[in-house]
């Protein structure tokens, strides 16, 4: 596996590659988490595919346009320009976690000429009276206050002095309690960078972080409007402990359009991509391999 760094229109990507033969995935991945997270997963997936990684803005260099977010939308904007530009007259595979998830589903509805079909791993969805509440309390101190990853995230330990200490107080953390030591590593590895003092430090600027919780759900409505008109396959998996999407939430988007099936992941949370990367990589191959 060879893992290498590009930039197709203006927009930079990680690139994880096998045989130059191997057909081609891109892969989006969540708020707060860089494609280097997903290691174990993304390099086995590299032995069949050749796994592409464009990158969310806050991990441009320099980050770009924070104002711009009020919703999810220029996300989306920046992914259908990377595709434009790499994929000019080929449309691709997509896998998608979380936020990126969401875009991969928007993908779909609003740009199925760039996807041949798509994987969505906890897609992060909410439901349409969700949506109209939020839309009046989003950029009130009560949305900030009130949204759980917001207070789950604004607090969060951005620097320690060493790669061994955050990995010991975070292997004590519930929210990671199964996802084994050796790929809790390679997460932690994927989040951070290091310092000139031998330190480490979180590598997602949080500001951006909560930027884009914040911006969530306003753009899902998209979704809502657009699904009976779907014509692109969505195999969507979503674990049995996550907030979004909710098991009714996936209930109803089964039931808009024959190409969409879903399956529940018993026994896993929001983070099962690092919980059982062996598990997706089956996954992924037998679902792509007969497109």
């Amino acid at each position: 596996m060879i893992k290498t760094h590009g930039e197709s229109g203006g927009i930079p990507y990680i690139e994880f590659r096998g045989s130059a033969e191997n057909p081609e995935i891109v892969f989006l991945h969540a708020n707060a988490f860089p494609p280097e997270c997903y290691s174990p997963l993304l390099e086995n997936l590299s032995k069949k595919f050749t796994v592409i990684c464009p990158l969310f803005r806050p991990l441009w260099n320099p980050p770009a346009g924070i104002s711009d977010i009020k919703d999810w939308t220029p996300l989306l904007q920046n992914t259908v320009q990377f595709l434009e530009s790499k994929y000019p007259k080929n449309d691709v595979f997509v896998l998608g976690h979380s936020l990126g998830g969401n875009i991969g589903f928007r993908l779909c509805l609003e740009y199925p000429e760039l996807v041949k079909s798509a994987i969505l791993l906890d897609p992060i969805l909410f439901p349409k009276n969700m949506i109209f509440f939020w839309q009046f309390i989003q950029w009130t101190k009560l949305g900030f206050k009130i949204h759980p990853m917001i207070n789950a995230s604004k607090n969060q330990r951005l620097n320690y002095p060493s790669f061994n200490e955050m990995y010991d107080r975070y292997r004590t953390k519930k929210i990671f309690r199964r996802i084994s030591d050796s790929n809790l590593k390679e997460l932690i590895k994927g989040l951070t960078r290091e310092k000139s003092d031998g330190g480490v430090e979180l590598c997602f600027p949080k500001d951006w972080e909560l930027r884009i919780y914040q911006a969530g759900m306003i753009a899902d409505v998209e979704i809502w409007n657009r699904i009976y008109n779907l014509n692109r396959d969505i195999y969507i998996f979503h674990a049995e402990y996550t907030h979004a999407p909710t098991e009714k939430v996936m209930k109803k988007v089964s039931s808009a359009s024959p190409l969409i099936t879903t399956e529940i992941l018993n026994g896993f949370s929001h983070f099962f991509p690092f919980e059982i990367p062996e598990k997706v990589e089956k996954i992924v191959k037998e679902l792509f391999k007969n497109h």
